[in-house]
C-alpha cells in the first residue's frame, strides 16, 4: 500500500479536503487527515491514522481499510481533541508500523 496524497483539512467536501484559509485553532470541532492511498495487492489492507502534538501528545487513533486492486482510493480519519497549541503532525501508518506519509501543521 502507498499514500499518493495526505492533506489536513477543515472539512471533507464532495470526497475532497476542504482547505481554509485561516489556520487550525484548538477551538475547532474537527480536524481531518485526508488520505489518497493504492493498494495494488488483491488483499484489503489497513493503515491507521494518527495526530502527533506537543509534548508526546497522539489522538485520532483510527484504523481505515483500503479495498485490495484499488489505484486511487479516497478516504479520512478526523479528530476532536487537537486541543493544544502548537505544532502537530498527521501520520499515515501501515499494519506493520511503518510510517507512509507524514504532514506537519501548526495549530493556534
Amino acid at each position: 500500500i502507498s499514500v499518493r496524497r495526505l492533506v489536513v483539512a477543515h472539512d471533507i467536501a464532495d470526497r475532497e479536503p476542504v482547505v481554509g484559509s485561516a489556520p487550525i485553532t484548538t477551538t475547532q470541532e474537527r480536524v481531518y487527515a485526508f488520505v489518497e492511498a493504492r493498494n495494488g495487492g488483491a488483499d484489503v489492507r489497513a493503515v491507521r491514522i494518527y495526530f502527533d502534538g506537543p509534548g508526546g501528545r497522539r489522538v485520532g487513533n483510527v484504523t481505515l481499510e483500503v479495498p485490495g486492486a484499488q489505484r486511487r482510493f479516497r478516504t479520512w480519519g478526523y479528530t476532536r481533541y487537537i486541543d493544544t497549541p502548537g505544532t502537530w503532525r498527521a501520520l499515515v501508518v501501515a499494519e506493520d508500523g511503518t510510517v507512509l506519509a507524514s504532514q506537519e501543521f501548526e495549530v493556534r
